[in-house]
């Protein structure tokens, strides 16, 4: 089901939506349809990787006051490499 909508847009916007709908031969809906799926899949996107971030960082806070954390200053055992 499609719904109506009205927008409002400069006239650089207006003449950059005819010349890109004449453009890919499609209609201007079809155009900002488009770009609004576009512009919403990256969006979404990239809330999903901050969000497995988060995760992430929330986890390690637990194990570390549960007592499992990590070496502070892991280049402590790493001078082997530089002799």
């Amino acid at each position: 089901m499609m719904y109506r909508k009205q927008i409002l847009v400069d006239e650089e916007t207006r003449q950059n939506l005819l010349w890109l709908a004449e453009y890919e031969n499609a209609s201007e809906s079809k155009v900002v349809r488009d770009l609004i799926i576009k512009k919403a899949k990256v969006k979404m996107k990239n809330a999903i990787k901050i969000n497995a971030v988060e995760m992430m960082l929330k986890s390690a806070r637990r194990l570390e006051k549960l007592g499992f954390g990590g070496a502070a200053d892991s280049s402590i055992n790493d001078d082997y490499i530089y002799r």
